[in-house]
């Protein structure tokens, strides 16, 4: 920590404008994290912060006591935080979200707080944060296991509403997996976040109305989402304005197949003009071969679009 906080001092005697903190500890005393907050604050000339830290060893008030020293950098303009694995709740959301509300010259914001403790109220009040600061066009949340419901993303939408100028949105909802992972692992994770039907819907009202967007990732596994709910996502994704490139990750709902609602997709991307590229990965068990086959076709035939790794 020493030599971290003495990079610090040379930074801003320096005037370096970038940095990039990484700690990996599996502890660290509080007197230690105040201290890096200090520095932090006092390098007000950074214009690009990254700050990475190890999982529990970041506690609710050293938190919230960094947060309100990175407000401090008055020439940011990215922002990275990769804070997963900790117990950051409302408050440290709500400190967390002051902050970037203080830095109006953001244009890149990268948080990543999987598994903590936001909870719907977490949720909002952070992104009540990000919408104050309304001139960035890259916005990257890493939500997973955080208990977030419909409630909770509703909050996020209305959070960032006013943030029409955005290009490119990266949410992270529900986690990634792969090929090896089975179902089991998934359902150990704890603090999954349930979005439903309402929260896919919020998100594709915001996204219709986002003029500029031309990047769009999209992680759903296990969020509860049912077909009439991908129904109306996608046709709030017919009324996208700007072409965009299209990333999802989706899986079938322990509570009802989603052929139609999959088969909807699929039709949108095939026939959307907006749509340049996409990819993705859709993990459904109960779809029937024929519907697969068939959707496969559809896919291969396009000519509008970029096909990539798109799974069944």
């Amino acid at each position: 920590m020493l030599i971290l906080c003495q990079k610090l001092k040379n930074t801003l005697k320096n005037q370096i404008n970038s940095i990039d903190i990484s700690i990996k500890v599996k502890s660290i005393y509080i007197m230690d994290l105040h201290k890096l907050g200090d520095e932090i604050g006092q390098c007000t000339n950074l214009v690009h912060l990254k700050l990475t830290m190890d999982k529990n060893i970041l506690d609710e008030k050293s938190s919230i006591y960094i947060f309100q020293q990175i407000a401090k950098c008055v020439n940011l303009t990215s922002l990275s935080l990769f804070l997963n694995h900790f117990d950051i709740n409302n408050s440290g959301s709500s400190a967390l979200g002051k902050t970037i509300s203080q830095r109006a010259n953001l244009k890149i914001i990268q948080i990543d707080l999987k598994q903590n403790q936001l909870g719907n109220t977490g949720t909002s009040l952070l992104c009540q944060g990000i919408g104050s600061c309304s001139q960035f066009k890259t916005l990257s949340l890493y939500l997973q296991a955080n208990h977030i419901q419909a409630e909770g993303i509703q909050g996020l939408i209305q959070g960032i509403q006013n943030c029409s100028r955005m290009q490119e949105l990266n949410l992270l909802i529900g986690y990634v997996i792969s090929y090896q992972q089975s179902k089991v692992q998934l359902n150990k994770l704890k603090r999954n976040n349930q979005i439903t039907n309402e929260g896919l819907i919020a998100i594709g009202s915001y996204l219709s109305q986002l003029n500029e967007l031309k990047i769009l990732n999209l992680y759903l596994f296990n969020c509860r989402i049912k077909n009439t709910g991908l129904v109306d996502f996608c046709a709030y994704l017919k009324l996208c304005s700007k072409q965009i490139y299209i990333r999802f990750h989706l899986n079938e709902s322990d509570i009802e197949y989603l052929e139609v609602g999959i088969t909807c997709l699929i039709n949108v991307i095939v026939q959307s003009k907006k749509l340049y590229q996409t990819s993705g990965y859709v993990k459904i068990k109960n779809l029937e071969e024929k519907t697969k086959l068939k959707l496969r076709r559809k896919l291969k035939k396009t000519k509008k679009l970029v096909i990539n790794n798109f799974f069944f």
